[in-house]
């Protein structure tokens, strides 16, 4: 059994970890252990109930003063009643006080996982062995409860959380606060590793040793956002690649987040994940529930390698949908950074005919294709084809592109309308914006208010129109802008703080009927790139635009930094015209397709233009990914190497007997030189053969000693070396 009770005591495990709390005197649930896997279930002794007597904040009625609310552990924490740290639960009642002071009910163990209502979220998909704990806590003074549920995945070992805050009262309350995942710690000797960025340059690993005080980040943009990734760890001073024990969390949220890890008095760390409180109130009626979304956290006590390889089966297996998990997906060309907004039918079915004779498998035709679109401050919420571009609409250019021999792809950006525009001209109230005050542009566009029934199922219509016109095959959704003028006129005023949440979970509805009514269709998020790059998109779409910067140099920090919490077979990542159209680099056409390799791989160019060298470069690397899909992205990921001259990475088998090493040399010296990297992926006990050069190895010589590249004079030079066992 994954989940144990024993005389109060909760034990879960996954095959290599171990999570326990129990339940303490008054009813408070006491965190004790998460980490390594252990035997003992109750292990009330590691933590003394009571450390310093002159300050304790013990509840109302423990007039002896043997438990200290301010310090225990909790698993999930209530304002206002004597726990001074950083709280989980923060609730304001109809007669105005703020309090929320949880104490035990119940539990029951489920077979199978629960689902979080009208959220994404893991689900079982076919594997066995997952069971669920719900724990029932409730307000010692009113009639509030809060459902948690925890549910164990043993093979990957990670465990979801969420929590359901339920009124059975009858007057309103108000959530100001609720977390979704809690966690306290017993020492501060921890580092926070959080993934920070901006437009162009998003998830930048950074570490920083834990301090007292409060550390964190959130969004407050509307999306995940490409500042803060809602994915971090917490992990030991010494942690590295392959040792050392390290916390994976991630959040199934694609708005506005918040993490915290508070260091309090006695350096205990207390970890905090969930919707920003900030601009958030949920007004809850009588009989009514709030549901947070989906966390889901892993323990490695072998680095962050095998916390990344734990997170990234996790992904594959669970947060995909049945549809793609394991599946290869098309290999595409891209239109964008080929002809911008100079296109037309006869040009796209040129651009696929090349594409189909060099390997190429679905063409995205981009922005562009709608009302009278010659910029992007026009046409937005005007999804139908323009007639300068596509006179005779959508079928024909798809019939065209399919007679090439591809699949045929379409990108819209559903959740926006330009000023320029029928739409705005006719519905100007249906943006998010605020009576009395101007509306600020952002990319030269508005937000709809999919709050309102009416816009969200104009919204719904006009995709469902698009999608049923032709045969289209893939979908790249595009969210161009951050959200502003937060309000909607369909709530009243003392549910305005539900108008950022309700956002997010109108795009959920309109993501989920679409994938509903059009099961086969494959779509790509992107968000200006990785704006809205987090496992809440994942459960609809299977891979995400990483980031609108192509650079293959560039996107070598952006793919490592991504690759810590989430799988490679996510990160839409392609070849791009060269001098790159974001930073004005010049790499090599190798260079390139090694760092695209490592993605869902593609092209952002005008095949066109190259010369016949090229493209017979291009057939090679085409026909090189099909080869090897399965290894690079449902293969274990490892990271290799990383510093200022230098990067490898590579991809190994389950069984370890086949393996892919990549290296990119970023500058060189006057002399030359050779660099050793260790295969931490390679099985001491096998013997290698390198399919292309014939030397063989042994597993252990490359594991300990390493492979052997060279630094020559110049820069920026790819290699990429293809080992199986013999």
């Amino acid at each position: 059994m994954a989940i144990i009770e024993r005389n109060g005591c909760f034990k879960l495990d996954t095959k290599n970890t171990t999570y326990a709390f129990q339940i303490t005197k008054f009813g408070f649930l006491m965190h004790t252990h998460y980490g390594a896997k252990i035997s003992d279930v109750d292990l009330a002794y590691v933590y003394p109930l009571v450390r310093n007597r002159s300050f304790i904040n013990a509840p109302a009625e423990d007039t002896n003063m043997v438990l200290n609310i301010t310090d225990v552990p909790q698993e999930y924490s209530g304002f206002g009643v004597g726990d001074f740290r950083t709280t989980a639960l923060r609730i304001r009642h109809s007669d105005g006080s703020r309090a929320a002071d949880l104490r035990y009910c119940d539990y029951e163990i489920i077979d199978g996982a629960v689902r979080p209502e009208k959220l994404p979220c893991a689900t079982v998909n076919g594997a066995k062995n997952i069971q669920t704990l719900k724990i029932i806590l409730k307000d010692s003074a009113t009639d509030v409860y809060v459902n948690m549920y925890y549910t164990v995945y043993e093979d990957t070992d990670v465990i979801t959380r969420f929590n359901e805050v339920v009124n059975k009262g009858d007057a309103p309350i108000y959530i100001e606060k609720a977390s979704s995942l809690q966690l306290d710690l017993f020492n501060r000797d921890y580092d926070l590793v959080q993934f920070e960025g901006r437009w162009a340059q998003e998830r930048h690993m950074k570490r920083a040793p834990l301090a007292s005080g409060t550390q964190g980040f959130v969004s407050r943009r509307g999306t995940s956002s490409h500042q803060h990734s809602p994915f971090f760890c917490l992990c030991e001073k010494d942690t590295n690649e392959k040792a050392g024990g390290v916390y994976g969390f991630h959040l199934v949220y694609s708005g506005n987040h918040r993490t915290e890890v508070e260091v309090a008095q006695f350096d205990n760390p207390r970890v905090l994940m969930g919707i920003n409180d900030e601009g958030f109130c949920w007004k809850l009626d009588g009989d009514d529930k709030f549901v947070t979304p989906q966390a889901f956290m892993t323990y490695s006590a072998d680095g962050f390698g095998k916390m990344s390889r734990n997170l990234h089966m996790f992904i594959r297996n669970h947060i995909f949908r049945p549809k793609w998990k394991g599946v290869r997906r098309p290999l595409l060309i891209n239109n964008w950074e080929a002809t911008y907004f100079d296109f037309d039918q006869q040009k796209l079915v040129e651009l696929a005919t090349t594409a189909g004779k060099l390997g190429i498998e679905l063409l995205v035709m981009d922005d562009g294709w709608f009302g009278h679109r010659e910029d992007d401050k026009t046409s937005l919420g005007d999804w139908v084809p323009y007639k300068k571009r596509l006179p005779a609409g959508l079928k024909p250019l798809a019939e065209g592109i399919n007679n090439a021999g591809l699949k045929f792809g379409i990108w819209m950006e559903p959740e926006m309308v330009s000023e320029d525009s029928e739409l705005y001209r006719a519905h100007p109230d249906w943006v998010l914006s605020i009576p009395g005050r101007g509306r600020s542009l952002g990319r030269n566009q508005y937000v709809l208010n999919l709050v309102n029934d009416e816009v969200k199922e104009y919204v719904v219509a006009a995709i469902f129109n698009v999608l049923s016109s032709a045969n289209i095959e893939y979908l790249k959704w595009d969210m161009n802008r951050y959200l502003t003028e937060v309000y909607s006129a369909t709530l009243s005023a003392d549910s305005q703080g539900e108008v950022y949440h309700r956002y997010v979970l109108a795009v959920y509805d309109i993501l989920d009927r679409v994938i509903t009514n059009f099961p086969n269709l494959l779509i790509e998020h992107c968000s200006g790139g990785g704006g809205r790059f987090d496992t809440g998109m994942l459960y609809y779409s299977p891979q995400i635009w990483t980031s609108d910067d192509t650079d293959a140099i560039e996107r070598l920090d952006v793919q490592h930094g991504t690759s810590f919490g989430f799988p490679i077979t996510s990160m839409g990542s392609h070849v791009s015209a060269v001098p790159n159209h974001q930073t004005g680099r010049v790499a090599s056409m190798n260079l390139r397709a090694n760092v695209a390799y490592s993605g869902t791989f593609g092209y952002e160019l005008d095949i066109n233009k190259l010369t016949d060298e090229e493209r017979e470069m291009i057939k090679a690397q085409t026909a090189f990914y099909k080869e090897n899909y399965d290894l690079i992205n449902n293969g274990d990921y490892f990271r290799l190497a990383k510093n200022d001259t230098f990067v490898s990475w590579g991809f190994a088998s389950p069984d370890r007997k086949d393996m892919l090493i990549f290296f990119v040399q970023l500058e060189g010296g006057p002399n030359g030189s050779d660099v050793f990297v260790k295969l931490d992926c390679a099985e001491n006990a096998f013997c290698y053969k390198d399919i292309d050069g014939g030397d063989t190895y042994f597993g252990d010589t490359l594991k300990n000693i390493g492979l052997c590249f060279p630094l020559t004079q110049g820069e920026r030079k790819a290699y990429c070396k293809h080992f199986k066992a013999i």
